[in-house]
């Protein structure tokens, strides 16, 4: 959907009504929005502006090397919801010279 250097970049009009807005080098900072016309933009935009800071990148918390020089991106994905079930789904998509090779 859109990758952004930071939170007031992202055009909400733009956006679809169900999405998830993340940063790229963190564990657990994400916004997930089912309904874009009860979301508080202005804490959202709050909440990514902190979270782009350096010292949020996860390898300062784990010291997980591949983290380590990644440069900041807000990232925005849409929502993908299972009909048959409220549970949020993880897909994870491994990938080895541009091609996928396992899903998860």
């Amino acid at each position: 959907m859109g990758v952004y250097d930071n939170a007031r970049q992202i055009d909400f009009d733009k956006l679809p009504n169900k999405f998830v807005l993340k940063v790229n080098y963190g564990s657990g900072y994400n916004i997930i929005c089912r309904d874009k016309k009860s979301l508080d933009k202005k804490e959202a935009i709050k909440k990514l502006s902190k979270w782009i800071h350096p010292q949020y990148n996860h390898y300062y918390h784990s010291y997980k090397w591949a983290y380590k020089n990644i440069r900041s991106k807000i990232i925005c994905e849409e929502l993908i919801e299972d009909k048959f079930s409220d549970d949020l789904k993880d897909y994870k998509f491994m990938c080895l010279g541009g091609c996928s090779v396992f899903i998860f």
